[in-house]
């Protein structure tokens, strides 16, 4: 029997529709968890009634699909995973809608779940989870599944998915969530530890030839490494902002362009000490490496930075500006709406603009 050929008949274009599916299934999830009393007050109950509920979605979707896939495919658990993840993407795009207002449907989950979920930064990080890492979940699986190599978007997730728990996981124990810390926090573990394994794999797989020699510099070149050192300066900067540094221009731009860096949930703060410390260095390597040998290394990192960065910046805009949480008044100045949108959305799109191009110079 050949194992790299699906069963009879079997259409690989059902992965994806049959992971969507179930992944629906977290609407009647919602709203039972909301209705039943039991869960009302009673953390640890609910930590293990979500297990159930994400382990139950793994068994159907290798029930119903992963079973009829190739046996070397069938074996990789990542497809589970993607169809676990799928599902909560669900659960966190009802929670941002609940925040917002939409609905009411996850409002008792913030009492026995995860009561930080109710911030700014939480109602952002699951509006970007339930929406883009779906669509995400729906393609990978589908790559997954016909053997389609997704190097790019692999990566991208990976570093998505990692940045947003970097940011998360530490400011739920610092800021002023601190004290409503429930065991349902120990849901976040799996979403940090697959994306990395899941990116080492990638990685590992990556045998295409590359550029034996440096290709030249084109003007657009010559502005990318400009808007590099650019994002560099700005995360240095706004790091200094962060620390509270006695710098003018540094306070001036807390009370008058971005007063949520400042915020006491601490997510913004922790978001730009990573910028500061990763990023930073990272940007100053990027337009270093345009006068170098393309490097499959340089590669890999600038599409998880691309995602990570992203991520990041999706949820510190979606973050500063909205006032449907719980900290409506550190939203930013709107007198200062040009300095904010540009410097965020610098920041935003010029590591996805490099890892473009880099990928294109790297392949000759």
């Amino acid at each position: 029997m050949n194992n790299h050929v699906p069963s009879a008949g079997f259409n690989l274009q059902r992965v994806p529709l049959v992971i969507g599916g179930l992944a629906l299934l977290a609407l009647p999830f919602a709203f039972a968890q909301a209705n039943l009393g039991v869960l009302q007050g009673n953390p640890t109950f609910v930590l293990f009634f979500a297990i159930g509920a994400l382990s139950t979605i793994g068994f159907a979707a290798y029930y119903l699909v992963f079973r009829h896939l190739p046996q070397n495919i069938r074996r990789s658990p990542y497809l589970i995973f993607f169809a676990i993840f799928a599902f909560a993407c669900v659960l966190d795009l009802l929670i941002g809608l609940t925040v917002l207002g939409y609905t009411d449907v996850m409002r008792g989950y913030f009492e026995s779940g995860e009561p930080y979920l109710e911030s700014n930064h939480g109602m952002a990080v699951n509006i970007w989870d339930g929406t883009v890492h779906f669509a995400l979940y729906l393609w990978m699986s589908f790559c997954l599944a016909s053997a389609i190599v997704h190097r790019r978007t692999a990566l991208f997730w990976a570093g998505s998915m990692i940045g947003s728990v970097i940011v998360l996981m530490p400011g739920n124990l610092i800021g002023e969530y601190a004290e409503h810390i429930e065991p349902s926090y120990l849901l976040n573990l799996p979403f940090m530890i697959v994306p990395i394994f899941y990116a080492w794999k990638v990685a590992s797989e990556d045998r295409y030839e590359i550029a034996s020699a440096r290709s030249s510099l084109s003007i657009l070149d010559y502005g990318l490494v400009a808007s590099l050192l650019v994002v560099a300066s700005l995360s240095a900067f706004r790091m200094l902002v962060v620390l509270n540094s006695d710098i003018s221009l540094t306070q001036a731009w807390a009370t008058e362009v971005e007063p949520y860096l400042l915020s006491p949930s601490r997510y913004p703060q922790i978001q730009m000490l990573f910028y500061g410390y990763y990023l930073m260095p990272f940007t100053i390597l990027a337009a270093i490496s345009f006068w170098r040998l393309p490097s499959r290394s340089i590669s890999i990192w600038a599409w998880i930075f691309a995602g990570a960065v992203a991520q990041g910046q999706f949820s510190h805009l979606v973050a500063s500006i909205s006032s449907a949480a719980s900290d409506p008044q550190f939203v930013f100045v709107k007198t200062q709406a040009i300095n904010f949108w540009v410097s965020n959305l610098l920041v935003m799109f010029v590591p996805l603009w490099f890892a473009w191009r880099y990928e294109q110079k790297l392949r000759g």
